[in-house]
């Protein structure tokens, strides 16, 4: 990938606390997922090029015909833009078979704890506008014999977001119920949460604020920090499938977007402008070099559908909400004694695709993202369990607001549990196996 800062054009004027992108970006963001969508079903199921079961890359044709549907469920409320309603059209055409084959009805009724499951596709085209009786008939017979598995709580918010937008209702006491087990509520460790833990957090979001509204008992404050946090972290790790999603949230929660997160947004924007598509971050295209076309297209819709189509979910559900986005207005604050010392540490770090878009900014504009900037090098290295350094650097934070972020109250956090192992090396003369 050529670097970013090529044929960029950076608007000098603006600030990130003012820079929503146009809508018109959305629009052809969202075009551009769903016409995705259509080539990928097109190339991997219908014409039958899906990779082999055995490749790393292979993606089962159901997942890829659900997620495709739910971007449906994301693009409905912008049908009124032309070519998003002509790419919807398109898809739902290639979709509708599919969806409602009878290799689905089969697993269906051979598994009815996986009912709904099965009929993801079918329930998302018919909240968007596109019901068939026939199919929800077999359903409700299916359901009617009350089998289920054991699933984790934001798999069980799953389920109750599938049944609600099937049958227009709201089983609010059943989301509070799985909410108050799932991980809405929990404390995230950012320096050891794997990526499977962060998946539900995003997921959890998606189905509990769906409709924008909740009623759900949820620190919102405490939720959108760690929202934040993450999002620097895996912005900073080039895994732009997490990343999509979490700004999904600002949009879902109605929340203010903080200029941080305003300043991801535009990274996306500009990475997807630059390369042509938002890239997964296991897309390697040596994989792929001297291979046909045909092998080409198999991988690369394979390894980046995924990808693409959170890019979609994002674009689709800033164009539902872009009237009442709001940015948050933080009063200015003085990071004069770190700015040298931060852009300095920054030319030495290794360089992600996010450092090339600052790299154009203007004075100003890089004096926003010093805490972006704080918080990358803290998360470094803390992974380089450098912890001279890391106490260094929250010593330089003292009387800032850098000391209310919640990475560097977590620094904090970890510093004083390795003081354990101190206590531990002093005593370990003194400590005795005990037996029976």
């Amino acid at each position: 990938m050529r670097k970013l800062n090529e044929n960029i054009n950076v608007d000098s004027k603006h600030t990130f606390k003012n820079s929503l992108p146009e809508k018109q970006l959305f629009e052809d963001r969202l075009s551009y997922a769903l016409d995705f969508a259509s080539r990928t079903i097109r190339h991997l199921i219908i014409e039958g090029h899906a990779a082999p079961e055995n490749a790393p890359w292979f993606v089962r044709s159901e997942k890829i015909i659900a997620e495709a549907a739910f971007l449906i469920v994301y693009a409905k409320a912008s049908l009124s833009h032309k070519k998003v309603a002509n790419a919807v059209n398109t898809l739902y055409k290639l979709i509708e078979p599919l969806a409602r084959s009878k290799a689905t009805l089969t697993n269906i009724c051979l598994k009815p704890a996986l009912a709904l499951d099965y009929a993801h596709g079918h329930i998302c085209l018919h909240y968007s506008g596109y019901p068939n009786s026939s199919f929800d008939k077999i359903l409700e017979n299916v359901l009617n014999d009350e089998k289920s598995i054991e699933r984790t709580p934001y798999r069980m918010l799953e389920q109750e977001w599938l049944f609600n937008i099937w049958k227009n209702t709201d089983n609010k006491k059943e989301i509070q119920f799985w909410t108050n087990l799932g991980c809405l509520n929990h404390s995230f460790d950012f320096f050891s949460e794997s990526t499977d833990g962060v998946y539900a957090l995003t997921h959890s979001v998606m189905y509990t604020f769906f409709n924008s509204v909740t009623t759900v008992k949820i620190d919102m404050d405490k939720l959108i920090n760690d929202l934040e946090a993450l999002l620097i972290i895996f912005m900073d790790r080039q895994d732009y499938d997490i990343a999509g999603e979490l700004l999904i949230a600002w949009t879902l929660t109605k929340k203010p977007f903080s200029n941080l997160a305003i300043f991801a947004l535009r990274c996306l924007n500009y990475i997807e402008k630059r390369v042509g598509f938002l890239p997964a971050p296991n897309l390697d295209l040596k994989v792929i070099e001297g291979k046909d076309q045909k092998e080409r297209r198999t991988y690369l819709y394979s390894l980046n559908y995924h990808t693409v189509f959170v890019m979609g979910l994002l674009s689709g559900s800033l164009l539902k909400n872009y009237e009442s986005i709001k940015i948050t207005q933080n009063e200015p604050n003085d990071f004069s004694k770190l700015n040298m010392l931060l852009n300095c540490e920054l030319q030495k770090e290794k360089q992600v695709h996010w450092m090339e878009y600052f790299s154009v900014l203007n004075k100003d504009q890089k004096k926003e993202l010093l805490p972006w900037i704080y918080q990358v090098l803290l998360v470094r290295k803390i992974k380089l369990h450098k912890y001279d350094a890391v106490k260094k650097m929250l010593d330089f934070s003292k009387g800032t607001s850098l000391e209310g972020y919640n990475i560097t109250k977590q620094a904090e956090e970890l510093l004083n549990r390795l003081k354990y192992f101190s206590i531990i090396n002093n005593d370990r003369n003194d400590l005795t196996l005990q037996t029976d």
